[in-house]
């Protein structure tokens, strides 16, 4: 079991992404513009970097793929979530 951290923000404001998820039970990480990984099936991060780099041209600097390769292939079901709901680290 883990513990994982993560933070709602950018696309909607933070309070109304965390209320979002608490409601319906979920977690989300966000980055739908670069694909459904289940399809693209990276085997590692290095897979993902160019759909997150095509998707958000203008942000070359993200930290996506290596949120997405972790959300995709180290979470697990039963690990515990943290999700910071101000948009404040």
């Amino acid at each position: 079991m883990k513990i994982w951290k993560l933070m709602a923000h950018d696309e909607w404001p933070a309070k109304e992404a965390f209320a979002e998820h608490v409601a319906r039970g979920y977690i989300a990480v966000g980055w739908t513009e670069a694909g459904d990984l289940a399809a693209i099936k990276p085997s590692s991060v290095d897979d993902i970097k160019p759909h997150v780099y095509a998707a958000f041209e203008q942000k070359k600097n993200l930290n996506g793929p290596p949120s997405l390769w972790s959300f995709f292939s180290l979470m697990q079901v039963g690990d515990y979530v943290i999700e910071v709901g101000d948009g404040k680290r």
